[in-house]
């Protein structure tokens, strides 16, 4: 259960009264019926992270705390967390397969055709020149197609053969700036990632 302790560590600031609740970090905690994890908690605030959409989180006081349990709006279970609970918890940052799943399929496009470009390119068959780049893309691109309309159960790449339709053959332009990020990125697929899918949404 959350406990209720006034010598958990101090009161806020301005307030010498103030009681600290102190969940349980390795907890099942259920925020208005959604699943969370305690991804923080100190003296002045606790942080909470949705456990079905990974990009939210939630921030309260002990007082805010404190009457969401007395309103049954915040219950916590005895229960351990799970092994995708716990990666929540303790990693951080957006993770490619917690985004939703058009836009992992869009990344994992964008780096296929990254790590297929730098190898023609490592292999001295392409440069970053429009037309060097043009011809070679095109093969790529024609290359992905063949590979993901076989569609053989789990081992597909995307998962819809609908998601192909999407994926156009990119202008050399485009490719250039996926590979300056993708290098810049350390060779990291969320580096692809439309930045607004690695922003984290802070909820109440």
């Amino acid at each position: 259960m959350a406990k209720f302790d006034k010598d958990c560590g101090g009161s806020f600031q301005g307030s010498e009264s103030e009681t600290r609740i102190c969940l349980d970090e390795h907890a099942k905690i259920t925020l208005r019926g959604q699943p969370h994890v305690t991804v923080s908690s100190n003296q002045k605030a606790c942080v909470l992270r949705r456990v079905d959409r990974p990009r939210v989180y939630a921030k309260f006081t002990n007082a805010e705390l404190g009457d969401l349990i007395a309103r049954g709006l915040l219950v916590q279970e005895d229960k351990p967390l799970s092994p995708f609970e716990l990666r929540l918890k303790y990693e951080h940052e957006i993770q490619i397969w917690q985004l939703p799943e058009k836009v992992a399929n869009r990344v994992d496009f964008r780096r296929f055709i990254c790590l297929e470009f730098l190898a023609f390119e490592a292999a001295g068959i392409t440069s970053r020149s429009d037309a060097s780049m043009a011809v070679v893309i095109s093969h790529i691109h024609a290359h992905w197609l063949k590979v993901n309309s076989k569609q053989r159960g789990g081992h597909k790449r995307f998962c819809s053969s609908r998601n192909l339709q999407k994926f156009r053959c990119p202008h050399p332009s485009t490719v250039r700036r996926w590979l300056r990020k993708f290098e810049a990125g350390d060779f990291k697929a969320m580096a692809l990632c439309p930045p607004a899918h690695k922003r984290i949404i802070w909820n109440r």
